[in-house]
């Protein structure tokens, strides 16, 4: 699981798979710290890394709850990437306690993700309409929004619109581009970036 698909995750769906770590049918969030050695902060919130993938992925998956709750866990007491691992392993397909899947929209959460990460906000650019903005200095900046050009999100296989602007609105000459997917709408925005230094 992605990084930034684990950080959509509601505070419910990673106590629910640690739940079904240890064979419960539920519980509270202080149950959940004590059995894994984890803060409650970091079980409900605490950000995936991009560290490399642990045991706790496979194991959730693989091993019998007995198993994981008498030996693996007091052996990773404490250890973030392997209960983030066993919390990935819970969802990466099907829920694996065969209930529903969290009502989470993934592909706008992993969009999110990659913008918020290469440095860009929301913003309300007037008539109802919003962007993903990146200021640039120089009295610059970079817009992004989807295929309509109104609304920062853009539907499932539509491409997104980029334009490079100045801070009186106005868009620089043909430097726009679109690009198919969040991160390459990113990549797209810092070519135009660097076509106007």
């Amino acid at each position: 699981m992605k990084a930034h698909i684990f950080n959509a995750l509601t505070p419910d769906a990673r106590a629910r798979a640690l739940y079904y770590y240890f064979g419960w049918q539920g519980g509270t969030i202080h149950q959940l710290a004590a059995a894994t050695g984890l803060t409650a902060a970091d079980i409900l919130s605490r950000p995936h890394d991009g560290s490399r993938l642990t045991g706790g992925f496979s194991a959730i998956r693989t091993c019998e709850d007995g198993w994981r709750r008498d030996t693996l866990a007091p052996k990773h007491q404490g250890d973030w990437p392997y209960w983030r691992d066993a919390i990935s392993g819970f969802w990466a397909t099907e829920p694996l306690d065969g209930g529903e899947a969290p009502a989470v929209n993934l592909l706008a959460a992993m969009r999110e993700s990659a913008f918020r990460a290469g440095g860009y906000s929301i913003v309300d650019t007037g008539g109802g309409c919003t962007a993903w903005r990146r200021d640039l200095g120089a009295g610059r900046y970079v817009l992004i929004t989807g295929a309509d050009g109104c609304d920062h999100e853009a539907g499932e296989g539509e491409s997104f619109l980029i334009g490079l602007h100045s801070e009186d609105g106005a868009e620089l000459g043909e430097v726009s581009d679109t690009a198919p997917d969040a991160d390459s709408a990113i990549a797209a925005a810092t070519r135009l970036a660097g076509v106007q230094s």
